[in-house]
């Protein structure tokens, strides 16, 4: 019985010892999103989500991202290689052997790299621009990339997909666009994917 009230004891000590700890991480960690929020200017670029990938009737994927709120979609056109790799990255599926997508991901952890973003920075003659920024060390690296190979490496890698505000304007749609255009897009309430 003494034993049972001992571990008692030391767990109530556990816990409150640990209680202000975990508060002071969460203040830390609001304090963290403030400042991040304070650094985006108006022009930087915006955050992104993946909405939907999946086949179109023309052979290859479309893949749809939205910003966060859900408010603005960009359908994209892509490959069926780039598509199932996407598919595959999303459902962290992990092949016996490594496929181009695991490959480059795995070249650039080794080399001592962290992809920290794909950025859409461009619409030119309807073909999309895209950048890796990748940190290696002290070092940021840009490297071009066409969005469909950035968003299946970004995805892996757990980086953040963002869209440059003049790529909006040009290709952003509504919600209400995307249906009356017939694209998948996934419902406000997330309960999967719809097509229209």
């Amino acid at each position: 019985m003494k034993r049972i009230t001992a571990v008692i004891v030391l767990l109530s000590l556990a816990a409150l010892i640990a209680i202000p700890a975990t508060l002071a991480g969460k203040e830390t960690g609001k304090k963290g999103q403030k400042d991040k929020e304070k650094k985006e200017k108006k022009g930087d670029p915006v955050l992104f989500l993946l909405n939907t990938n999946e086949p179109s009737s023309g052979g290859g994927y479309i893949t749809i991202i939205s910003d966060a709120a859900g408010t603005t979609f960009i359908p994209i056109f892509i490959g069926s290689a780039e598509g199932q790799a996407i598919d595959k990255a999303v459902a962290r599926d992990r092949p016996e052997r490594p496929l181009t997508h695991d490959l480059i991901a795995s070249l650039i952890t080794e080399l001592g790299g962290d992809v920290k973003s794909l950025t859409i920075s461009d619409l030119k003659d309807n073909t999309y621009i895209g950048t890796l920024t990748i940190q290696q060390g002290k070092k940021k690296h840009q490297i071009d990339c066409r969005p469909s190979d950035g968003l299946a490496i970004a995805l892996r890698m757990g980086a953040d997909i963002k869209v440059a505000e003049k790529v909006i304007t040009q290709a952003g749609m509504t919600q209400q666009q995307m249906i009356q255009q017939g694209y998948p897009v996934k419902t406000k309430s997330g309960s999967g994917t719809k097509s229209f």
